[in-house]
């Protein structure tokens, strides 16, 4: 029988996604992650195996925890621009409310999809269900008449998935509330 850990396994991959998310996989050097998750190498390798593994682990946190945040705010109750609204003023709120990190699922889209086809695929799943709900929300919103009957519910949240990554870009360049919240209003007139 194997030793105790001597740490919060969970405290630790809540840090290492933080760091991860501020710094991105090729910025967070590995004595760095140790520091900020608080152990010893040989402890880090036993339980996570490599630093990839580390940041595929935190990439799941980040994905349960956020996207699943982003599906639960599209499922709310009332009709469609109301929810959407909400959901654009809430990202910008939370997008001005701390360091401008973005969203990790784009930052990581960035830097690794274009090279690596395991994470290409998997952000493609990820941002493939928030697409997918945002589809089955309009596609009730068109049957309900609260957005045009010839509207295409796939190609509208299509066009809002990419302004939710889109506005998380630009924060990190332009953290201004007005610039913000002036592309959320252009992009619910997409919905007519």
């Amino acid at each position: 029988m194997g030793r105790p850990r001597g740490f919060d396994e969970s405290q630790a991959l809540e840090r290492a996604m933080d760091t991860f998310w501020r710094h991105g996989y090729a910025g967070t050097s590995l004595p760095d992650l140790l520091a900020t998750m608080d152990i010893g190498r040989s402890s880090f390798y036993e339980t996570f195996g490599s630093k990839r593994a580390a940041f595929e682990a935190a990439l799941a946190l980040y994905e349960d925890r956020v996207t699943r945040h982003v599906l639960e705010a599209l499922a709310r109750p009332g009709p469609v621009r109301a929810v959407l609204s909400a959901a654009l003023t809430g990202l910008v709120e939370r997008t001005l409310s701390g360091a401008a990190r973005g969203c990790m699922v784009g930052n990581t889209a960035v830097e690794l999809a274009p090279h690596d086809p395991e994470i290409r695929a998997r952000l493609a799943a990820c941002m493939g269900r928030v697409e997918d709900t945002l589809t089955q929300r309009l596609t009730v919103a068109r049957t309900a008449g609260e957005i045009a009957a010839d509207a295409d519910p796939r190609s509208l949240a299509r066009t809002l998935l990419s302004v939710i990554h889109g506005l998380q870009v630009v924060a990190k360049a332009r953290p201004d509330r007005a610039l913000l919240e002036d592309i959320t209003r252009t992009a619910l007139r997409v919905l007519g």
